[in-house]
């Protein structure tokens, strides 16, 4: 599953995050629904944004979530 995954993201050049949904069919193959390259990031727990539960999760606050996604974009651009 994560190999189709990362090779869906790639292919459609998405950059730094975005949520994929996928689906196992009757013979639990996984099955790509579609990409969506801006998933919510709403600060707000009750808000339901899965980015920043999955960041929490991790061990990160929201304020570390966007700053690491800026910090890789700026690597990616040359921008200090």
């Amino acid at each position: 599953m994560e190999h189709i995954c990362l090779d869906a993201y790639r292919t459609l050049r998405c950059r730094d995050w975005c949520r994929i949904d996928v689906r196992l069919d009757a013979l639990n193959r996984p099955h790509i629904l579609e990409l969506n390259p801006l998933p919510g990031i709403l600060p707000r727990p009750e808000d339901n944004s899965c980015f920043p539960k999955s960041a929490r999760a991790a061990g990160m606050t929201y304020n570390q979530l966007i700053q690491s996604v800026l910090d890789i974009a700026c690597r990616r651009y040359g921008i200090s």
